[in-house]
């Protein structure tokens, strides 16, 4: 906790400069109505604005939001702020046209990205030639890059402002916003709610869209109080009440499901806190102390599976065979073959030393038949293979979403430099096509590798294959002693929800947990230091809305939000070509 310290203090000291610029901003340049053509006296309308009300009222409002954001976001991701986060920048921009609405909202969505991307400075400084400085204007840039998107939704919402009930209006754009604006790291406000029971239980209906317009809708009928329009608050905060007490319901319901469910499955996860090994010594003594810290967990607990994280296993392979040929193979690179159907248990590098349990283990794979995205570079994946006790292989799984910067560069195909002059420690990694599931028991794994378990589409995709136990393989040392580890535990938690099953999660480096249907955490690593986590998960038929209809929700909402722009964007029109109209009659 000490070492956060002056990260805190220096994302504050970034927020205060970045404010500082943007109010600025706001004083010397006429505000046009970014959202759509605006009044010609948008400069005026501002500086009215700014008299009524002092500017420092008015850059504390919007710093209030901005703060309250950063408190409810993951790693904090404390409840009660999520319930206020937008309400003082509403009261702020009651009065504003649509381009100050946008601006205003831009300031207040980045000052809170700016305090959850702060551990991006480090990754972006470790991973690459780039120095500190440097990283810090890029994440600066990505920060308001991911805000822009809070000042479209207020924008956009203010030019609608007129046409549709508050109570519809503000929480439907913020759905929309939220699900199809473009950031690297995907972030809900529903996520906010990850230590609260009872109003997150709906994501296994909309996932957290459905959990965010509820949300937004509270904001949005304490607002309307605020105005004195106590009638339209009612929706909001029947809102709330309607799921609070589905919540309610639902984890009843849940609990007896887990407590019908058959024989558990014990599963042990190994974290040997070996996140990124750089020389070959360190692989080999990574591989040593999983094989060492899986014989010891197989012979005092004998459990059904074993598990090593994202990319653990970094050796090269042992004997092996791969589909199509009879022979055994020897290996003299470190890249597993993706048509890999036997690893002998025996040889040396093999991960298998020194028990004969079922293990499901990460390792770069590579497919010898196709290019990467570099012409002429054999295709290489991030990939997961499950080992049966003798070592034949029941299946593999390949990482579907590739990290940004650290496993693609896009262009890197046409500018090659990018890999070998900038980002030299990035990897040149090719995606899979779909989620896997991987047969164990008769029973299905649903596979997760890396921060695709953050992702409610991908969680959907991998629903559709009927999983009955979720698996995610980690490995959080990109991201050093941050906040990052602990935010991606938190929005991990609500892909069990959706699908209403167990999660078992293994880290390298980072929080091994076991996760149970209801998003609870029961029982998880510390964050450093070799460990090995063993517990008993059961096998959920899953069968949720969300399973069913996905993103539904939230398709709802673009669509509705689509209309709506397109009905003022033609009213806007007419009005125009009446104008000469009504000028010749007069």
């Amino acid at each position: 906790m000490a070492q956060e310290v002056p990260q805190v203090v220096r994302s504050i000291r970034s927020m205060h400069f970045s404010a500082s610029v943007l109010v600025a901003f706001l004083n010397s340049i006429s505000c046009s109505n970014l959202a759509g053509p605006g009044p010609p006296d948008s400069y005026q309308a501002l500086r009215a604005m700014i008299k009524a009300r002092p500017p420092y009222q008015l850059l504390a409002l919007t710093l209030a939001s901005g703060f309250l954001y950063f408190l409810s976001i993951p790693p904090f991701a404390l409840v009660w702020p999520a319930w206020f986060v937008w309400l003082p920048l509403l009261w702020g921009a009651r009065r504003a046209t649509s381009g100050q609405a946008f601006l205003l909202g831009w300031l207040a969505g980045s000052l809170g990205s700016l305090g959850g991307l702060w551990f991006m400075v480090g990754v972006i400084s470790t991973h690459s030639t780039i120095p500190v400085p440097l990283a810090v204007i890029l994440t600066a840039l990505m920060a308001m890059q991911q805000g822009m998107g809070v000042g479209l939704w207020l924008g956009l919402a203010r030019r609608l402002h007129d046409r549709v009930p508050t109570w519809l209006l503000y929480p439907t754009l913020y759905v929309a916003v939220e699900s199809f604006y473009p950031t690297v790291f995907s972030l809900h406000l529903g996520d906010c709610q990850s230590g609260c029971l009872w109003t997150r239980q709906c994501f296994d209906l909309t996932g957290p869209g459905g959990l965010t317009f509820v949300i937004v809708g509270f904001h949005v009928a304490l607002w309307r109080v605020l105005e004195g329009y106590a009638r339209e608050a009612v929706v909001g905060v029947a809102m709330l009440m309607a799921s609070l007490i589905y919540g309610w319901v639902r984890v009843g319901q849940v609990e007896r499901q887990m407590a019908q469910a058959g024989q558990p499955l014990r599963v042990a996860m190994i974290q040997n806190d070996i996140g990124t090994p750089k020389t070959a010594e360190q692989m080999i003594e990574g591989l040593h102390r999983l094989q060492k810290m899986a014989a010891a967990v197989a012979s005092s607990s004998q459990p059904d599976l074993i598990v090593f994280p994202e990319t653990a296993v970094r050796t090269p392979p042992p004997m092996h065979r791969v589909e199509g040929e009879s022979l055994m193979r020897v290996a003299s690179v470190r890249r597993y073959p993706i048509a890999l159907t036997y690893l002998a248990p025996d040889f040396a590098y093999s991960p298998q030393s020194g028990f004969r349990v079922p293990l499901l283990f990460g390792a770069m794979s590579e497919d010898e038949t196709h290019d990467g995205p570099i012409a002429g570079r054999t295709a290489r994946y991030n990939a997961a293979f499950l080992l049966d006790g003798q070592g034949n292989v029941l299946g593999r799984a390949l990482k579907n979403k590739l990290l940004l910067g650290g496993e693609y560069i896009p262009g890197a195909a046409y500018f090659p430099w990018l890999y070998t002059k900038v980002l030299t420690r990035a990897s040149l990694l090719s995606a899979g096509t779909k989620p896997a599931v991987l047969p164990l028991a008769g029973k299905n794994l649903g596979i997760s590798i890396c921060y695709e378990d953050t992702m409610p589409a991908q969680s959907y995709q991998l629903a559709r294959q009927n999983p009955q136990l979720l698996v995610n393989l980690t490995n959080d040392a990109w991201f050093g002693k941050s906040s990052e580890p602990a935010a991606h535990l938190a929005v991990s938690a609500a892909r069990c929800i959706e699908l209403r099953l167990y999660m078992v999660r293994s880290t390298a480096t980072g929080i091994s947990a076991f996760i149970d249907p209801l998003g609870r955490i029961v029982s998880q690593s510390q964050p450093d230091g070799p460990q090995t986590l063993l517990g008993d998960v059961a096998w959920m038929p899953g069968g949720t809305v969300f399973s069913r209809l996905g993103l539904s929700f939230s398709w709802l909402c673009g669509i509705l939000s689509a209309l709506w722009l397109v009905q003022a964007r033609r009213s806007a029109s007419r009005s125009f070509e009446l104008m000469p109209t009504v000028k010749k009659s007069i």
